[in-house]
């Protein structure tokens, strides 16, 4: 605590930790909860793909805890036989957002494919009404390369 010039006593509040893991089943109800917060961005899934990507593809699904909470997720999937990795879904609770959570998001992604090796293109489809997640993605590197009609959204890539 001090007492600074004008008098009044403050205290330090201590900094809000942002942890970065991969996903895993014990964050499956956690991960439900985030998307069903942010439906005005996202997609609605079944609990099936949020399954699979806490087991299967959890080495490129993550989960971003703060304080040790659950305040947002990035999940993501190869194609098969290609250099090409799937962004499924990010989504943040929408009290978070703002705060570059979905940035390091990304950014532990794109860490986890540099270090790879395997993966050379980011691609993610994005609602064409879904102004703000076309900014997001493209102040990360992406950029639109087509629409999409048959699921009518707007496909971003990325290059690594």
């Amino acid at each position: 605590r001090d007492i600074g010039v004008t008098g009044v006593q403050t205290c330090a509040l201590p900094i809000s930790m942002i942890e970065i893991i991969n996903t895993k089943l014990d964050y499956l109800d956690s991960i439900e909860a985030i998307a069903d917060s942010a439906r005005d961005r996202i997609a609605p899934n079944n609990r099936m793909i949020y399954f699979l990507c806490c087991t299967i593809f959890s080495k490129f699904s993550f989960i971003a805890l703060k304080d040790g909470i659950p305040i947002g997720f990035l999940l993501a999937f190869p194609k098969l036989e290609s250099k090409l990795l799937w962004l499924h879904q990010i989504a943040i609770y929408p009290n978070e957002r703002s705060q570059e959570v979905g940035s390091k998001l990304l950014q532990k992604l794109e860490t986890l494919i540099v270090e790879e090796k395997s993966i050379k293109i980011f691609r993610c489809a994005i609602r064409t009404e879904n102004q703000i997640s076309k900014s997001f993605f493209t102040k990360n590197g992406y950029r639109f390369i087509e629409t999409d009609p048959f699921i009518k959204m707007e496909i971003f890539e990325k290059q690594i």
